[in-house]
């Protein structure tokens, strides 16, 4: 799958969400295992829903989003990060409308400025849209420390996107993506938000022209 090049390829590759989710599950099982054990519950892993790699589909991204992990509340269930074949008319998946609501809720809410900016169906801003993460298991906070053996092919996904988008949003720890993603190729596609707390797309959260930027690629 050529998953492991250090630097933007220059071909679309083969990125297969499900193939993905086994081998980060394969490789990381150990490690949560004894993570979990030594970690408070609000730290814990919840393996349960399995890993996931990305949302988003790679060959049709135009903004790419970054984040930390993905969220895990008392409104999860098993299904969150499973793919059915009523996904696949949508990239970021946890927008198709029988989703778990409290995360299709979040992905509403953030993303609505551009939706209604742009007057893209749902639909069509979720393929226009994909997601990558620091890493891509669930759980309540978010912990520095965890640094599972998948991490390595996690940051290879997100370069994979990064190299597709035209624009990259940056809405989760900046240190790291700026590492992650110091390649020239990546960093002048690079948009920080004002506030990464509560990190709506909108007009007062991004600076300069770079929601109209967004809003302009998306439409283009």
């Amino acid at each position: 799958m050529g998953l492991l090049a250090a630097e933007p390829a220059g071909e679309i590759m083969k990125i297969d969400y499900q193939e993905l989710q086994q081998i980060i599950t394969d490789m990381d099982q150990s490690y949560i295992s004894e993570y979990n054990a030594k970690k408070p519950s609000h730290y814990g892993i919840h393996e349960e829903l399995g890993p996931c790699p990305f949302e988003g589909d790679i060959e049709k991204v135009v903004v790419l989003i970054l984040l930390a992990n993905p969220m895990f509340s008392p409104s999860s269930r098993l299904t969150d990060h499973s793919l059915g074949n009523h996904h696949a008319a949508w990239g970021i998946f946890s927008l198709e409308p029988s989703s778990n609501e409290g995360i299709r809720t979040w992905w509403t809410q953030h993303l609505g400025p551009l939706q209604r900016m742009t007057k893209l169906s749902w639909r069509e801003l979720s393929n226009k849209v994909a997601a990558v993460q620091v890493h891509t298991w669930a759980s309540e906070r978010f912990d520095e420390s965890f640094k599972p053996p998948s991490l390595i092919l996690s940051k290879q996904i997100a370069k994979e996107f990064a190299t597709r988008a035209q624009l990259i949003v940056c809405a989760r720890r900046r240190a790291y993506w700026q590492e992650t993603l110091c390649h020239p190729s990546h960093a002048k596609k690079m948009i920080y938000l004002k506030s990464v707390r509560r990190p709506y797309i909108s007009t007062g959260n991004v600076p300069d022209v770079g929601f109209e930027r967004i809003c302009s690629a998306l439409m283009d």
